[in-house]
C-alpha cells in the first residue's frame, strides 16, 4: 500500500513537472511571437521613414542640388508678406503692422501664432515642428492646450455643435483644418474656426537682427534645437564672428578687407555701448548688424538677493571685470545662434586683428573637431584664490578653471552656455570683485560638463609679458613682417584634431588705432587678404 502511495506520487510529481514545463514553453512561443512581430513592425516603420524624400538634406547627389536650386510655384498662392521692421508695406492698418511684428520676431508669435498662414513646404514645416528647447522653462504663461485637428472632404456639418463645445473654453484648445484646396471655411471671426485652415506655403527667415524679446525670451528661443535631422534648406555652415566693443571699430576697414568675397560663410555681430550708432556703407558686413540691447538687468542687493528690473539693458556698465561683461557675451551667442547656419562662434574686441585668411580661419574653425577655450587649474590667489565656498555644493574648488574671454565653441557648445542658468546665477552672486565672471564663468563650466570636447586653448594671441592686469597693446611702430610671422607661426607647437601644429593663433590683440595703416599694407604680403 504504501509503495503503491509513492508511486502515485511519484507519477503526479511527474504530470506536475509536465505541465510546468508546457506552460514555460507555451510563454516562451508567445515571447518568440512578440518578438518578432516586433521587428516586422520595426522593418516596417523603417522602410517608411526611409522611402521618405530625402533630396532637401543631400547635398552630394546632382539631383538634389537641382532640387534645391528650383523656385517653387507660387503663382495659384496667397501670398502673405512679412517685415520684421514692421509698417513698410502700403495699404496696411495697425493691426496688420502688429501682426506683422508678432509673427516675425516676437516669442508671442513664436510659440502662439494666432494666423496659420506661412509658406513654409513640409520638409521645412516639420523641421521647425519638431524644436525642442534646450533651456528649461518658459519664458511666457503656459497652460497646456488640447489640439483638435480635423480631416475633412469639405464642409463641416458639424460645426455649430463643436464651436458650442468649444465656447469659454478657447484658452485651452487649439483648431486646425485640413480641407480640400480651394474649399474657404465661410465662418465669422468670432468662430473658433475662423482662419484655422494649414497652409501649404514658405518659411520667413527675416535677416534684420531688430526684436524686442526680453533677455529670457532670447535665450529660450535660440536654444532651440530641432529634433528632425537635416535641414529643410540649402545649408553652408557659417562662422559668428561676434564683436564685443566699447565704441567705434578703429580696425573695421581690415575686418571689411578680411571678410570680402565670403559674406556667405560669415556673420557679423556687433554689441556697442547705447547711443552709438556704426555708420557703415550698406555694402559693409558691418551694416545694421548691432544686436539690440532689450534686456532684464540683475540687480544686486546686500543680502546676496536677487531683483529683476524691465528696463533697456545699460551697456555703458559692460566694463572689464563687470558681471555685465558675461551678460554681454551671452546675448552676442543667443543673437547668432537665432540663425540655424552659424556653426562656429568667435568672440573677438575692437583691438583685435586677424592674422591668417578668411579660408585658412574658416576651415581651421568649421574642420576642428575642438571648440577652444582658454580653461587651466590656477593655484595662485588669482585663480582658486577667487573662488567662493557659498558656490557649494554645486560648484567645488576642484571644479574651479580660469581662462581668457576670447573664447571659440561650437553651436553645441553656444546652446549649452546659453541655456545655463544654475550656475551662471551662482557666479552672479557669488563671483564678484576681485573675482571676474569673464575670466571663470565659461572657463569652469566647460570643464564641468564638456571638457572632453575643449581645446584648452584660446586661437587669440595676447601678450601678457609686460605684467599687471592687462595685455600689452601695439601701435604702428611695432608692426612688421617679422612681428606678424611670429604670430602667425607659434614657436611652441599646440595640438589641433589631436595633431602637432605651428599654427595654434588665428586672432590677435590688443592693437592700437594706430596700427591700422600699416596692418592695412601688410594685409596681403603676410596676412594673405
Amino acid at each position: 500500500m504504501a509503495r503503491g502511495r509513492a508511486g502515485e506520487k511519484e507519477e503526479g510529481e511527474k504530470h506536475i513537472g509536465l505541465l510546468k514545463l508546457a506552460q514555460t514553453l507555451s510563454f516562451l512561443l508567445i515571447f518568440m511571437a512578440g518578438i518578432i512581430i516586433g521587428l516586422a513592425a520595426s522593418s516596417h516603420i523603417d522602410r517608411y521613414f526611409n522611402s521618405l524624400p530625402t533630396t532637401a538634406f543631400s547635398s552630394s547627389s546632382s539631383s538634389s542640388s537641382a532640387a534645391l536650386q528650383t523656385v517653387p510655384d507660387y503663382s495659384n498662392c496667397t501670398v502673405v508678406h512679412r517685415d520684421c521692421a514692421g509698417g513698410d508695406d502700403e495699404n496696411h492698418d495697425d493691426d496688420a503692422a502688429k501682426r506683422k511684428d508678432r509673427d516675425c520676431w516676437s516669442v508671442e508669435g513664436f510659440v502662439r501664432p494666432e494666423n496659420l498662414s506661412h509658406g513654409m513646404s513640409d520638409d521645412e514645416l516639420f523641421w521647425r515642428a519638431s524644436m525642442v528647447p534646450v533651456k528649461e522653462g518658459y519664458p511666457y504663461e503656459w497652460a497646456p492646450k488640447v489640439a483638435f485637428m480635423f480631416l475633412t472632404r469639405g464642409p463641416l456639418p458639424m460645426l455649430p455643435l463643436w464651436e458650442k463645445f468649444f465656447r469659454g473654453n478657447e484658452k485651452y484648445l487649439s483648431v486646425y483644418v485640413h480641407t480640400p484646396p480651394g474649399y474657404d471655411m465661410n465662418v465669422s471671426s468670432g468662430s473658433a474656426f475662423y482662419d484655422r485652415q494649414i497652409p501649404s506655403q514658405g518659411f520667413v527667415r527675416p535677416e534684420n537682427l531688430s526684436h524686442g524679446m526680453s533677455e529670457d525670451e532670447l535665450f529660450w528661443r535660440a536654444s532651440m534645437v530641432p529634433v528632425k535631422e537635416g535641414y529643410p534648406y540649402e545649408r553652408a555652415p557659417k562662422v559668428a564672428f561676434m564683436f564685443l566693443t566699447r565704441g567705434p571699430l578703429p580696425m573695421l576697414p581690415l575686418w571689411e578687407k578680411f571678410f570680402r568675397g565670403n559674406e556667405k560663410y560669415l556673420s557679423v555681430y556687433v554689441h556697442t555701448p547705447p547711443g552709438y550708432d556704426m555708420n557703415v556703407s550698406s555694402g559693409s558686413a558691418f551694416y545694421d548688424r548691432q544686436i539690440p540691447s532689450q534686456s532684464k538687468c540683475i540687480v544686486f542687493t546686500s543680502d546676496f538677493t536677487l531683483e529683476y528690473k524691465s528696463r533697456v539693458f545699460d551697456r555703458k556698465k559692460v566694463e572689464w571685470g563687470s558681471p555685465l561683461l558675461t551678460d554681454a557675451e551671452k546675448r552676442l551667442l543667443a543673437n547668432a545662434l537665432l540663425d540655424f547656419s552659424n556653426e562656429r562662434f568667435i568672440l573677438l574686441s575692437e583691438s583685435c586683428v586677424p592674422v591668417y585668411n578668411f579660408s585658412t580661419v574658416y576651415s581651421y574653425l568649421i574642420n576642428s573637431a575642438y571648440s577652444f577655450v582658454d580653461s587651466y587649474d590656477e593655484p595662485t590667489r588669482y585663480g582658486r584664490g577667487r573662488y567662493s565656498r557659498k558656490m557649494l555644493p554645486d560648484i567645488k574648488l576642484h571644479h574651479w578653471r580660469k581662462g581668457s574671454q576670447w573664447f571659440e565653441v561650437n553651436r553645441k557648445l553656444a546652446i549649452y552656455i546659453i541655456s545655463d542658468s544654475k550656475y551662471y546665477l551662482l557666479f552672479k552672486l557669488f563671483c564678484r570683485p576681485a573675482c571676474y565672471p569673464d575670466e571663470h564663468y565659461i572657463p569652469t563650466f566647460l570643464n564641468m560638463f564638456h571638457g572632453s570636447v575643449n581645446a584648452n586653448r584660446s586661437v587669440t594671441w595676447v601678450d601678457w609679458s609686460i605684467g599687471g592686469p592687462h595685455p600689452a597693446t601695439y601701435g604702428a611702430d611695432n608692426i612688421t613682417e617679422g612681428f606678424l610671422q611670429s604670430i602667425r607661426k607659434n614657436e611652441t607647437d599646440c595640438l589641433y584634431n589631436e595633431e602637432p601644429t605651428s599654427l595654434c593663433f588665428l586672432f590677435a590683440r590688443k592693437f592700437a588705432p594706430s596700427a591700422l595703416a600699416p596692418l592695412m599694407n601688410l594685409s596681403s604680403t603676410v596676412m594673405g587678404f
